[in-house]
């Protein structure tokens, strides 16, 4: 017998024989579950004992020392993780509440006051552009005449009008000399506020006249009526 114990090689304790390896040690149950529960909830390190047991009859994991359930136990824990986490993004943060009404009310009373303040200083830059488009249309129209004239020795009378300039005049002293159109534009052109010019003429003299932007004769301002004499 002692010789037969002699015969077989003894094995060290931290030598394994040819062709064995280590066996990988065993991780301890729950571990994995304790990774997801801080991954998660961030709660404090749960040792894996106490995430599984002790045993309970509703199989619900305890907390380290048997305190209480596990967070996410039960209900939730059925969920898959996946799923818990899309519903923690899609939850509001602490601290980022939206808007109240009174704040929505505020800043819409600003927003009209800053929309009629700019209105009023645009509009009268508007109706004040019209004014110098009409002036640039009337000296224009004065232009047209005076070729009129040129070729006619006489501008045409009021019953002519200013659609003398365009076409033949068919009443009054029609013109063997006329050369028209006298307008390149082909139209005959409208004062800044979109309203046809007035005219006057003896066939010597002529008045191109524009109500102004409240298309009534007289007025002041905006609203005065603006002359051919006066230009």
């Amino acid at each position: 017998m002692h010789l037969y114990k002699r015969l077989i090689p003894r094995t060290a304790p931290d030598r394994l024989p040819p062709g064995r390896r280590r066996a990988a040690p065993s991780r301890p149950r729950g571990a994995g579950l304790c990774a997801w529960a801080r991954f998660l909830w961030g709660d404090k390190a749960v040792s894996p004992a106490a995430a599984v047991g002790p045993s309970r009859p509703d199989r619900t994991p305890l907390r380290e020392g048997g305190e209480g359930p596990l967070r996410g136990s039960g209900r939730e824990a059925s969920v898959p993780w996946r799923t818990r986490l899309q519903r923690r993004a899609r939850a509001p943060q602490a601290g980022a509440a939206g808007f109240t009404l009174i704040e929505v009310l505020v800043v819409l009373v600003i927003l009209v006051a800053l929309a009629s303040i700019v209105t009023m200083q645009l509009l009268p830059s508007a109706e004040g552009a019209k004014a110098d488009s009409t002036k640039v249309q009337i000296k224009a129209l004065g232009a047209a005449l005076d070729l009129y004239r040129l070729q006619n020795s006489s501008y045409p009378t009021t019953d002519q009008g200013l659609d003398a300039l365009l076409h033949k005049p068919q009443v009054g002293v029609i013109p063997d000399t006329w050369r028209g159109p006298y307008l390149n534009s082909g139209n005959l052109p409208l004062d800044g506020w979109k309203r046809p010019f007035l005219y006057q003429s003896d066939g010597q003299t002529y008045v191109i006249t524009s109500l102004g932007a409240d298309g009534v004769e007289g007025g002041t301002g905006l609203n005065a009526d603006i002359r051919s004499t006066d230009l």
